[in-house]
Formats: structure tokens, C-alpha cells, sequence
């Protein structure tokens, strides 16, 4: 808002900061647990600008990135990617 109000920084700068740290951040958690794939979904994964940039991301740093693409974009796929989460560690209780 600062950056705003005094003009040293437009809405389109500030937004795509924002996006680009988001996605760091996203990618940062993703490495440091050691995750060579990524599984991600949800209402905020409807923005082309935060999918493609963690795609970005997630390529230089060789992760395989997913997100849904034949079911619900949204929160509906949640559920999907913990069912995924589960199996893919074995987990069949």
C-alpha cells in the first residue's frame, strides 16, 4: 500500500511480486521436504498467473508439478489430492 500511495510501484508490479513470492514460498515448503511431485488444487490454483509460474518453478527445480484437469478446478479436488497424497505413501486404511 505504501509503495501505492507514494507511486514507486504500480498495481501490476505489486501484483506480480506478490505471485512470484507466493509461488517461491510454494516451491521453498515443496523443496524442503524433498517432494519430487507437487500436487496442487484449489479455488487459488484457478489463477493462470500463480499455476504457471509454480509450473515455471517447479520445472527449474525438477519437480513434477499436477493439478487437476479432469476434475473441478476448485476446492473439489482437494479431497482428490489427499486421496493421492494417501495412496502414494501407502497408506490404504
Amino acid at each position: 500500500l505504501e509503495e501505492l500511495a507514494t507511486g514507486c510501484a504500480g498495481r501490476e508490479q505489486i501484483a506480480a511480486r506478490f505471485h512470484a513470492s507466493l509461488a517461491d514460498g510454494i516451491l521453498a515448503v515443496a523443496s524442503a521436504v524433498g517432494s519430487a511431485d507437487l500436487l496442487v488444487g484449489g479455488g487459488c490454483f484457478q489463477n493462470r498467473l500463480l499455476l504457471e509460474t509454480v509450473h515455471r518453478l517447479a520445472d527449474e527445480r525438477g519437480i513434477r508439478l499436477h493439478w487437476p484437469r479432469s476434475l473441478p478446478p476448485g476446492d473439489g479436488a482437494i479431497a482428490a489430492g489427499q486421496l493421492y497424497a494417501l495412496l502414494s505413501n501407502g497408506i490404504r486404511e
